[in-house]
């Protein structure tokens, strides 16, 4: 069979070249295996021998060397030589040694070159090289009865007779081996002829009638070895596989012909070795010629047309796929037309065939005509370019804008921050000295009523500049989430109280429902689920005119689900979209005149703050429904807090030291009077720089610090307070007026232990004394009626609208002062008096009961 002018070597000669191989090394290994064997057999006996003559010897000697008879165990050393054929028998004779004056007297007998037995002769320097060249040598003592010795006797022997003797061995195992040789390679060379060389003849001769398509014409007949019908089936299989695969080739190749000229696209091949190239007529016809035009074609026809840019760039391209860095080919280039304008192409290939090294070989592709696509982006580009320059100017615009809000934001909270302190300072003085008025016994009916007119006055103050900085704190968003437990019915029932008596002055049901079991207290942030539940129940209570207010809280998997419910008029469908907007109002509450349009808007905030969303469904004229779901996980219900006051400290106490650092002289006067009245050694000082000198020559426990002070500010004054000897060591509680949260940080930063806010309760004041000092105070539970009974006729007065009944019940609560009676009394009030009604619900939407208590005194 002839391959590429070459013909094959025969599979006959190769598989009886390997047979031969094997025979020879399996029958070669058991020759030398035989004579190895052969061979030790011979050495055991050797030695054998030489031990039983070395023992007759050193039996029959001691008896002749003890009478110096010389020449009688000369005689049996040659006997003993002949009768085992040794090479050499050696004697050492130590008597006769001695009588010689030598160590020894050597003798024996050793065989010539010939094989005849000679003497021994030690000073022969030919006999002793034999001796050194001996095979084998054993040597024993000769004893007498005694056990002394007498002499040694050494038997000698060499491999001469063995090596005769084993050459006829290997001799004769040749010669059968060769015989065996001849016989198995015939035998296995007629059977590898007959069953493997005569079916892979036949397979051969089949493959060898071919059709047009280089495929077998005739099935391979199956052989009747089950290995060989094997191969044979396979083949056969094989060829109908390969048949099938020409009829889809075929097919594949009538579509691919299909594509590309359903395509419209030039196709190209190019052998990179050679340079040759072939082209179909679309790849000319794209640049306006013929393929005849073109001729002769090679790769330098691309190099003509393309353009010089374009050909830089595909050429980085094509290295770049050459070498396996990107897996195809593609460029757009641009490519000179026959009339002599610029056609643009997308070029791609990829590499088909490689070199056995990995050098690119063939490679073919397509050409697309994109020169459509490139004037329409061209043309965008220019639009794009115009646009860029708008979207830079408008850009430069909001950038002047948004300097000038950010000027007028940092102005805005610098005016704030001012105002915090310079209004809650003064209030800090008002409100301390009026809990310290208030503690006075002999002040007058009148003189009480007239202080509880100071301290609602300065509480109401305090609402009010803590709601304008909320305010701030939301347009900012530096609003904060506070999670803490909480129990939950108080809650709900404090907020059903603070809008029961407005429910009630309008007709209205107030209903608080239950669905599920409840928790006792969960963790969450109560502050801001009351403030939203106010303000829906307000709202709902203002636009409902008859039927019922409705609270329902539902346990769920994921939460509660919280729902206020009424009976009004409803929400027209085009304005709960925009119900939740900042500042805007339905139509009704227009016509009411009431609201500022934040109450929604804050509340929608705060729910997204714990993580809920607040929802409405309000069908005209069917009421209202808000809704909003939040995570509140059960948590342990939280310890009550005492009512008690603070009496001073418990005897035994040592004596302490606390330094009072304030510009302000009404509020250093407030400290040092509350402070000394519970028993503590108090200095103040001015300024920081006054602390300073103080700190230095009194060593106080305590630094109470004013942040806000001449010389030197509270930050300072803590810094450099810290580095004085023993300023590690004392404690340092900063006093501010600023009501920014954010500022705690930084105070903390600074050295201080604590922060209080201005105004101070005191207290929160002897609370932090308490932790940081551990000092030991004296408790007194306050009074059950904070409110003096010559308040309650005042109180009457002014609720003089209200009917007899009403005004008995709420002097009633007023004298029991429980937190719901001071609620009631408040909302009271802000019926009546609509001037303090806006500063009433936002003590009430803060929660802050401690205010109300005072402000209802």
């Amino acid at each position: 069979m002839q391959v590429q002018g070459r013909r094959e070597g025969s599979l006959y000669r190769l598989l009886a070249g390997l047979i031969v191989v094997a025979v020879l090394l399996v029958l070669g290994g058991e020759a030398v295996y035989t004579y190895h064997l052969q061979r030790q057999r011979m050495v055991t006996d050797m030695q054998r021998q030489a031990t039983l003559s070395l023992a007759a010897l050193q039996k029959n000697l001691a008896s002749f060397i003890e009478a110096y008879a010389v020449n009688e165990y000369a005689h049996l050393v040659v006997t003993q030589a002949e009768l085992h054929q040794h090479f050499a028998i050696l004697v050492y004779d130590f008597n006769m040694g001695r009588l010689l004056a030598r160590d020894a007297y050597v003798s024996g007998t050793i065989r010539t070159p010939s094989g005849t037995l000679t003497d021994f002769d030690p000073k022969d320097p030919e006999q002793r090289q034999h001796l050194e060249q001996a095979f084998a040598r054993v040597s024993a003592p000769i004893l007498d009865s005694t056990g002394t010795e007498l002499g040694q006797v050494a038997v000698y022997d060499t491999n001469t007779r063995m090596r005769r003797a084993l050459n006829e061995i290997l001799f004769a195992t040749l010669i059968r081996t060769a015989i065996l040789l001849v016989w198995l390679i015939a035998l296995l060379l007629l059977a590898v002829r007959r069953v493997v060389i005569r079916p892979l003849a036949q397979i051969a001769t089949t493959l060898e009638q071919r059709d047009r398509d280089g495929i077998p014409q005739n099935s391979i007949p199956r052989i009747g070895y089950r290995e060989t019908a094997l191969l044979t089936d396979t083949m056969n299989t094989m060829i109908a596989l390969v048949r099938r695969s020409q009829v889809s080739l075929r097919t594949e190749q009538f579509r691919l012909i299909n594509v590309v000229e359903g395509t419209h696209v030039g196709t190209w091949e190019w052998n990179i070795q050679t340079g040759e190239v072939v082209f179909n007529a679309r790849w000319a016809e794209i640049i306006g010629y013929t393929l005849e035009e073109l001729t002769p074609l090679s790769i330098e026809t691309w190099i003509r047309l393309a353009h010089p840019e374009d050909l830089q760039r595909s050429n980085v391209r094509l290295q770049a796929h050459f070498s396996g860095t990107i897996p195809y080919y593609e460029c757009e280039a641009r490519m000179r037309h026959k009339q002599g304008h610029w056609i643009w192409v997308l070029d791609r290939g990829k590499v088909a065939v490689r070199t056995e090294t990995g050098e690119p070989l063939l490679m073919s592709g397509t050409h697309q005509d994109i020169t459509e696509r490139k004037q329409a982006e061209a043309e965008l580009q220019r639009h794009r370019l115009h646009l860029e320059e708008l979207v830079e100017s408008r850009t430069a615009e909001l950038d002047r804008a948004r300097v000038v809000a950010e000027a007028a934001n940092r102005a805005k909270t610098v005016f704030l921050a001012n105002m915090s302190h310079e209004l809650r300072t003064p209030l800090n003085a008002i409100l301390g000295f009026s809990q310290i008025l208030e503690r006075d016994a002999r002040l007058t009916p009148e003189q009480q009523a007239g202080l509880a007119t100071i301290q609602r006055s300065g509480w109401h103050l305090l609402a009010l500049i803590n709601g304008v900085l909320e305010i701030s704190r939301i347009e900012a968003g530096r609003v904060t989430r506070r999670d803490e437990p909480f129990v939950l019915q108080e809650m709900l029932g404090g907020v059903r109280e603070m809008v029961r008596l407005r429910a009630e002055s309008k007709g209205l049901g107030l209903h608080l429902e239950e669905r599920g079991t409840l928790p006792a207290a969960v963790h969450g942030d109560a502050s801001h689920l009351r403030q939203v539940l106010i303000n829906l129940l307000t709202n709902a209570i203002k636009y409902t005119e008859h039927g019922q207010v409705t609270l329902r809280v539902s346990t769920e998997s994921d939460g509660l689900l919280f729902e206020v419910i009424d009976t009004g008029p409803g929400i027209p469908l085009e304005e709960q979209e925009r119900i939740f907007q900042p500042f805007y109002q339905t139509s009704l509450g227009i016509a009411l005149g009431e609201g500022t349009g934040l109450g929604l808007s804050l509340s929608q905030q705060f729910v997204q703050l714990m993580g809920g969303q607040l929802q409405v469904e309000s069908p005209p004229g069917k009421g209202s429904r808000f809704w909003f779901r939040l995570p509140l996980p059960p948590a342990a219900p939280p310890e009550t807090a005492s009512r008690e006051k603070i009496a001073g400290l418990e005897p035994g106490q040592p004596p302490c030291r606390v330094l009072i650092a304030e510009d302000n002289p009404d509020n250093r006067a407030w400290f040092q009077h509350r402070l000394r009245a519970a028993g503590f050694e108090v200095r103040t000082a001015n300024d920081g720089q006054q602390a300073l000198d103080a700190f230095t020559a009194w060593s106080p426990q305590l630094v109470l610090l004013d942040m806000r002070m001449p010389v030197l500010d509270g930050y300072q004054t803590a810094r450099r307070l810290r580095r004085l000897p023993g300023g590690e060591r004392v404690k340092i509680v900063a006093a501010t007026a600023s009501a920014f949260e954010e500022e705690r940080e930084a105070i903390l930063e600074a050295g201080c232990d604590e922060l209080l806010h201005k105004p101070i309760e005191e207290t929160r004041l002897f609370l932090v004394l308490e932790r940081l000092l551990g000092m030991r105070f004296r408790r007194e539970p306050l009074p059950v009626a904070a409110l003096p009974n010559p308040a309650i006729p005042a109180i009457s007065r002014d609720l003089s609208p209200l009917s007899p009944a009403d005004r008995a019940r709420l002097a009633e609560a007023a004298e029991q002062l429980d937190e719901e009676a001071c609620l009631a009394i408040v909302s009271a009030l802000a019926e009546i008096h609509p001037d303090e009604a806006d500063l009433l619900r936002e003590l009430i939407a803060n929660f802050r009961f401690d205010r109300i208590l005072e402000l209802c005194a």
